[in-house]
This record gives structure tokens, C-alpha cells and sequence, in this order.
């Protein structure tokens, strides 16, 4: 993976005024909507799998990079008779995933977490799913699942890979390699911490923070409880079943009604607790997405 962080992050993400317009230099100069991979590995195993630090751009009329939207791209193909598809599959499964996907993905890769099940909606496509789990005995010591699920409720497709350790080890530096992509002014130590699981399991649901704090400039509302007076939370909210149907609910609004930033919809999932994400997600299902659009600001600004 022979990037340069920085100047990656300066010459792709960071946008340059032009005659009153912002725009990005665009990752694939010859073909602007395309997109660029900036480094790839293929694993090669039961079935293919690809994973890349991908960096796209919407481009208006004009020809000019616009906006900006990186990814770990993750790309599973079939093979068939001894045959890896690979780009001529028609099946294959291609998952965009942000910061909050990439951390779930690492935390299952090293071992934080015996199982990984996340789910990927996008805005005008249809959803997918990420698993991956540990085999005690078998050919591989673990497996990593891609589904589409159909909108017409046909069915689904699925592509199953087996991963080695070798395998995984790949996949924690791209994990790693596109969280440096974003802040490269972070040290490995720092992403490693932030990658972390926290003591307890149970990291969402132990949260007591919630995150729209970082606002001093608004009154408190009074929903809020006083901070002399110690919060719990009602005992439903700490269910981690709650807790997941929260998280899954925060993703369907946040896409399908408030159309903000994936990755402040994931900083949502991963930060808030459940009591403060079923208030977000009544708010939005009623047209209110003021307390959105405040994490989004603390997000940005942050």
C-alpha cells in the first residue's frame, strides 16, 4: 500500500475556490464520475474478494469535481469451475463502507468481537448486508458474507469468502490505511484507540455521553436531565436488542427523510445511546431534524 496519506488527503479531499465555486481535483483524471482506487488487495479463496481505499467525485455539467466521497470498498465475485469472475460476474456484490463500517469490520478482523453483522443502505440502492464469523474447525479460519437483499422481495444474493490469517492481516491495514486517508495528521497510535473496542462489550449501550453536548451556546431543553442529577437509563434502552433496532432505524431515517452526511449518521449510531437515538428518530419520523442538523454542525466543526 504505497500511498502518501497527506498529499493524498490535500490534492483529493480538500476542495479549491474557482470562480466563485468550490471544487476537488479530480481522483481519475481521464474519467472524472469514475473514481480511483488508491491501493487494492485481492484475496483469492472459495470466492474473490477485492478490497480498496476508494475515492470518487460527483461532477455537475461543466465537467468540474464538485463533491468528494471516499470509501473502503469492498468487491465479492464468484468463481465458477475453477474460474475467479472477478469484473465479469454479473453477481458481483460491491460494498461502499465509512468510518463506522470500517471500525466494525476491524474490531471482527482482530478478534475484539466474535461476530460482525452490519448493514449498508445507501440512498437509491438496494441494501446490503456485511457478516462475518469465526470457524473452529474447517477449511478457513473465518468467513466473510456480502447479501443483497432484492427490492422487488424476490429473494437475495450472496457471496461467502473464506479468509485466512493472512487475509485478515491484509484487511486490518486497508481498515487502518483508509482512516489515515481521512486524518492523516493522526498518529497510528490514536486511529488504533478510536478502533477500539471499549472494556464492558457492550460499547454503544455503556455510553452515557450524549452527543449533542458540544453546543454551549443553546439553552438546555427541558427534556434534558440537570448534570447534578445522575442519568440512567430505563432498563429497555440497555437491552443491546434495542439498542441494534435503534441503530437500524437511525440509518432508515437518516437516509430515506434527513439525507445528511453517512458519516455523521454513523458517528450517530456509534456514540449515542439508544434513549437519545429513539428521541432522534421520533424527531425525524415527525419532519423535526433540528437536533440532526446541530450533531451535524458539532460533527463538522469537530
Amino acid at each position: 500500500m504505497l500511498i502518501d496519506f497527506k498529499k493524498a488527503h490535500t490534492d483529493y479531499l480538500v476542495a479549491r475556490p474557482d470562480n466563485g465555486n468550490w471544487v476537488y481535483t479530480p481522483a481519475n483524471q481521464k474519467m472524472p464520475a469514475k473514481g480511483k482506487y488508491l491501493a487494492a488487495h485481492q484475496v483469492f479463496s472459495n470466492n474473490a474478494l477485492n478490497a480498496a481505499i476508494y475515492v470518487r467525485n460527483d461532477v455537475n455539467a461543466a465537467g468540474e469535481a464538485v463533491a468528494v466521497h471516499t470509501a473502503l470498498r469492498l468487491t465479492f465475485s464468484r468463481k465458477e469451475r475453477s474460474r475467479y469472475l472477478l469484473n465479469d460476474d454479473p453477481g458481483k456484490l460491491s460494498l461502499n463502507l465509512g468510518l463506522g463500517a470500517v471500525r466494525e469490520l476491524f474490531r471482527w478482523i482482530t478478534g475484539q468481537q466474535a461476530r460482525l453483522d452490519y448493514e449498508v443502505v445507501r440512498a437509491a440502492s438496494t441494501p446490503k448486508h456485511l457478516q462475518g464469523f469465526y470457524l473452529q474447525d474447517g477449511q478457513f479460519p473465518s468467513m466473510l458474507t456480502a447479501t443483497e437483499f432484492s427490492q422487488e422481495q424476490s429473494g437475495s444474493l450472496a457471496i461467502q469468502v473464506g479468509l485466512s490469517d493472512e487475509d485478515l492481516i491484509h484487511l486490518q491495514f486497508y481498515c487502518l490505511g483508509y482512516a489515515k486517508l481521512l486524518y492523516p495528521t493522526f498518529t497510528d497510535v490514536a486511529i488504533l484507540e478510536l478502533f477500539k473496542l471499549n472494556s464492558g462489550g457492550q460499547v454503544h449501550a455503556q455510553s452515557q455521553i450524549p452527543v449533542p453536548h458540544a453546543k454551549p451556546e443553546q439553552p438546555a431543553e427541558p427534556r434534558q436531565v440537570p448534570r447534578s442529577q445522575p442519568h440512567k437509563p430505563p432498563a429497555d434502552m440497555q437491552d443491546p436488542a434495542v439498542l441494534e433496532r435503534c441503530r437500524k432505524a437511525i440509518f432508515a431515517v437518516g437516509m430515506q427523510r434527513w439525507g445528511g452526511s453517512r458519516d455523521v449518521i454513523e458517528f450517530i449510531q456509534d456514540s449515542a445511546p439508544a434513549e437519545q437515538m429513539d428521541r432522534l428518530i421520533k424527531d425525524g419520523n415527525a419532519g423535526d431534524f433540528s437536533e440532526w442538523d446541530r450533531i451535524a454542525e458539532m460533527f463538522n466543526n469537530a
